[in-house]
């Protein structure tokens, strides 16, 4: 017989330790075993959710396994089975969708100059017959043999399928715009196309500002539940990282930064509200949303949770996929509140406050894991003169340009802030000074070659130069600032459209 890969192995995992917990448990005089109530409440509420997850209709991206693999086995085929699946996420591949050549191969040449990978089809039918592993589809939804209404229905199939879909269109109207949110597209563009426009949109909706997996952390005094609870969360492609005690947290939160906290409520010494109290005195989790977990429903209970700083409360009695939603909705709401307010608005890079922080946590794990991190400072060349022969427009057009195609082109690890002006950051985790500067010569080649015209025909092409040191153990952000600009001062002195590096001792 075979199972579908969902929550059933797990439960049926968690129910497995439990059994072996107490069986250990009998065999030490039962020094550590919990109460009686206790463990029947944790088998009860796990048999529940093996019912529940059995009358399901199975999840159709789920593989099947055979059911006699055992608990541990089980779990790992799960992880090593859907790696693919969760890789594929990191990739930035447009799929253009267009009858007319002309427009698809302009569309490719604009995507590829901000590092993004581009295919053009001509029809629904070739995309189709194509086995391209597409992220998004720009889809144009008037091309011939084919009615808006089979258009808008292909767009609904794919974004059933997950499939991220943006609309173009020479019109601009209700009927076309409710067509597409209708269709569950991500965005609409109209024609012609804005090249930065189309950047911006396609750079959102891949989710350019967080290619990275959401990151939780999970505390839980039983063991058995918060190992549940992380391996089911971790089916979503979530990294859990997971403590039994609220002392356990601390020790370790100095070097955190997650995306959301899920605190068991009821738990013996300090309790998920008096956690919860604690984690909001720390400004850094400001907007990192906590969520409790508790077997108590009622009003008082999430009053009082909410008023300790919780976003929401779970009941233990949910079933799993609604907990599952629950969390994936707070996580994707927190994300976006948190690029709003970490992003520069005209670059879409970190702005100065967050890119300090993250370079200095950053410089935290390099020295603790011995690695090499290197850090540059990049500075437009002659941007004031831009600014005054060709505007502002055309200057705000080149620092976006020069955000965006660092974002596409430096690795998900590697931190890029705009500092102040026409000045970027970037901190390069676990690389050396000369990898660094090699990634850099070749960003710069690229936007060198971008051309940036104004509404009176005009056109320019604008270099950087880059200061990059190789930080030392010692090294910290402000001396490394410093040792970047004495880099960056010594490229422009010697011609600009250069790169200088350094290595700290």
């Amino acid at each position: 017989m075979k199972i579908y890969t969902d929550i059933t192995p797990l439960t049926l995992f968690a129910l497995q330790q439990i059994i072996k917990s107490l069986i250990d448990n009998s065999n030490d005089g039962l020094k550590e075993q919990k109460s009686i109530d206790e463990t029947i409440l944790d088998n009860k509420w796990l048999i529940d959710q093996l019912i529940t997850g059995q009358k399901e209709k199975p999840d159709p991206f789920l593989v099947e396994v055979n059911s006699d693999v055992g608990g541990e086995d089980l779990i790992s085929s799960f992880i090593n089975q859907h790696e693919n699946l969760l890789h594929r996420i990191d990739k930035q591949t447009v799929g253009i969708i267009d009858d007319q050549k002309s427009i698809g191969h302009a569309l490719i040449e604009i995507l590829h100059t901000f590092a993004i990978n581009a295919y053009w089809f001509e029809s629904i039918e070739k995309y189709e017959e194509s086995d391209k592993d597409i992220d998004l589809i720009l889809l144009d939804i008037v091309m011939p043999k084919v009615t808006q209404t089979e258009v808008f229905e292909f767009a609904k199939r794919q974004s059933e399928k997950g499939q991220k879909v943006i609309v173009c269109s020479s019109t601009f109207t209700f009927e076309t715009r409710l067509a597409a949110v209708r269709a569950g597209c991500a965005d609409f563009i109209t024609k012609p196309i804005n090249s930065y426009s189309l950047i911006e949109k396609i750079s959102r909706t891949l989710g350019t500002n967080q290619s990275h997996a959401f990151q939780l952390v999970l505390v839980d005094d039983q063991a058995t539940m918060g190992t549940f609870y992380k391996l089911m969360i971790e089916q979503e492609g979530c990294d859990v990282i997971y403590f039994e005690s609220a002392e356990g947290l601390f020790k370790e939160l100095e070097n955190l930064r997650p995306d959301l906290f899920l605190l068991d409520m009821n738990m013996p010494d300090v309790d998920g509200i008096e956690l919860a109290k604690m984690l909001r005195y720390e400004a850094k989790f400001d907007f990192t949303p906590i969520i409790f977990i508790t077997a108590d429903e009622t009003v008082e209970t999430r009053l009082h949770a909410i008023s300790a700083g919780a976003e929401d409360v779970i009941s233990k009695a949910s079933a799993i996929g609604a907990v599952k939603s629950q969390i994936l909705t707070r996580l994707k709401r927190a994300n976006d509140i948190r690029k709003h307010v970490a992003r520069d608005a005209l670059t879409g890079v970190l702005n100065h406050g967050q890119i300090a922080e993250v370079t200095n946590q950053i410089i935290k794990r390099s020295r603790r894991e011995k690695q090499p991190t290197s850090l540059a400072v990049i500075d437009l060349d002659k941007f004031k003169q831009v600014n005054d022969t060709f505007g502002h427009v055309v200057g705000d057009r080149v620092l976006f340009s020069l955000g965006q195609l660092l974002m596409n082109s430096l690795r998900d690890t590697d931190a890029i802030g705009r500092w102040g002006g026409e000045e970027f950051v970037i901190a390069f985790e676990n690389c050396t000074v000369d990898a660094a500067a090699k990634k850099l010569n070749s960003i710069k080649s690229a936007f060198k070659a971008m051309s940036f015209s104004d509404d009176k025909g005009g056109s320019i092409h604008v270099s950087f130069s880059a200061g990059v040191i190789q930080l030392g153990q010692k090294t910290d952000l402000e001396e490394a600032i410093i040792l970047a600009d004495k880099g960056l001062y010594k490229a422009k002195h010697a011609g600009r459209d250069k790169i200088v590096t350094f290595i700290c001792k």
